[in-house]
């Protein structure tokens, strides 16, 4: 079965053809329309494969970019030359993302076409594992569990979520194998939807730039009233699995953020943090007496404790103390 009306995108950058190379045959072996590669300022080696790619396959489209549009802006631009190309269906792809087999597209289409609600959907990646543990009385409650999103945190740090992770520890975890788990958000990598959403809820808003861009926008959708779900037989396989097994996503994980802030790359230090209070202030305080608390136990406790660890490691603090006015600037930007 051919799958004329879905088309993929993907965004690439630096000197990541190789990994390019793999992820599009995979999304071309599972028959889809188009694959349209955003080149977004890659290296000279990476382009040369690029270029290979577009000459050996008549599906495959390159929009190239002259400077790094960030990851909202590539994906912001190949979302929309896929709807300005006529896709019905958009299936966006990390370039390290590569689809498990050839019948990931058609078991998202399926999927899609047995439901009457417009679902948004989402390939099975690494990090979704703990919600195969979940019981089915977690995943009504706890909808923002998966995700990197907790309801009145401030800069990572909730108190209730510090609690539940504690009683999490006492549980009895079994498997709870199920056809679908229902999301409040998801990544770009493995998203897949009708183009009537991009209508609805809009594209990637190109000011986030870097990191929290694709939670903001799926959570649009969320909060559009469209329903997300992840399909556990949809997988994709990290190719980059060091650098994808890099995102943290546990409330624990604060302090190990704060603390290894030096080796972070300059943009990922402006942006991760100025972006996730943005993303906080923005749609996730429930109750401000208990958002104002997180601020109040992060600023007195959580924020010292991380600078004098990060002391004791480095013999200064410099870029830790620059944290306070990112923190500052998302709450602004919100």
């Amino acid at each position: 079965m051919m799958f004329d009306d879905v088309f993929c995108v993907v965004v690439t950058y630096g000197n990541r053809g190789n990994l390019v190379k793999q992820v599009v045959e995979a999304a071309l072996g599972n028959r889809v329309g188009k694959v349209i590669i955003v080149d977004n300022d890659s290296s000279v080696n990476s382009k040369r494969v690029l270029g290979d790619l577009d000459d050996r396959y008549d599906k495959v489209k390159i929009v190239t970019c002259r400077t790094n549009l960030g990851s909202a802006g590539g994906f912001r631009l190949g979302y929309r030359h896929a709807l300005d190309l006529g896709a019905k269906f958009v299936f966006s792809l990390d370039d390290d993302n590569l689809l498990e087999n050839n019948g990931v597209v058609e078991k998202l289409m399926s999927f899609w076409k047995r439901r009457a609600d417009n679902p948004v959907l989402f390939c099975f990646r690494h990090y979704d594992e703990p919600l195969l543990l979940k019981s089915d009385r977690d995943l009504k409650i706890q909808r923002l569990e998966k995700s990197v999103l907790n309801v009145n945190s401030f800069c990572y740090f909730s108190l209730t979520k510090m609690f539940s992770m504690i009683a999490e520890v006492f549980k009895w975890k079994v498997p709870n194998k199920r056809a679908f788990y229902e999301l409040p958000c998801g990544a770009y990598g493995g998203l897949f939807c009708h183009r009537s959403v991009f209508e609805l809820v809009g594209f990637p808003d190109e000011s986030f730039y870097l990191y929290y861009d694709d939670i903001e926008m799926s959570y649009r959708m969320f909060n559009s009233c469209l329903r997300l779900f992840m399909l556990p037989d949809c997988k994709i396989i990290d190719l980059d699995f060091t650098l994808a097994n890099k995102s943290v996503r546990s409330y624990f994980s604060v302090f190990n953020i704060l603390e290894n802030i030096k080796t972070m790359n300059e943009l990922k230090f402006k942006f991760s943090f100025k972006n996730r209070v943005r993303l906080e202030a923005r749609w996730l305080v429930r109750n401000g007496w208990l958002y104002y608390l997180n601020k109040a136990l992060f600023f007195m406790f959580v924020y010292p404790f991380a600078i004098l660890l990060y002391y004791l490691k480095y013999g200064e603090a410099n870029r830790m103390l620059m944290l306070y006015d990112l923190i500052k600037e998302g709450e602004k930007l919100r």
